[in-house]
């Protein structure tokens, strides 16, 4: 897989994460630390905030630094993007909608 499909694949990865918290929300420790366990990125913290930064300059996501690391929170702009109701480029789709009341926004 390409450096580019695995940037794709880990950014819907993290969009898919913070759609299961109840808060929506991560911290960039834990974000790294499940994308590594589950999907072997074997990648640090500091690419996994390189790959928020993007969705947040997509409006995908909010981050709110917390000491060393970031709270990454979804947006309605993410969500409808889980949903198929928009795209965000650069981001891999999921196979199927995810429906969240975010995306609803």
């Amino acid at each position: 897989m390409s450096a580019d499909a695995r940037r794709r694949e880990a950014r819907l990865i993290i969009l898919k994460f913070l759609a299961e918290e109840q808060n929506r929300s991560l911290t960039s420790t834990s974000l790294t630390v499940q994308a590594n366990e589950m999907f072997l990125f074997a990648k640090d913290r500091a690419w996994f905030e390189q790959e928020l930064e993007y969705l947040r300059n997509m409006g995908a996501i909010k981050l709110t630094k917390a000491g060393t690391v970031q709270v990454a929170t979804l947006l309605p702009h993410g969500a409808k993007h889980l949903a198929w109701s928009t795209t965000i480029p650069d981001v891999m789709r999921p196979s199927d909608p995810i429906m969240l009341p975010e995306a609803e926004f």
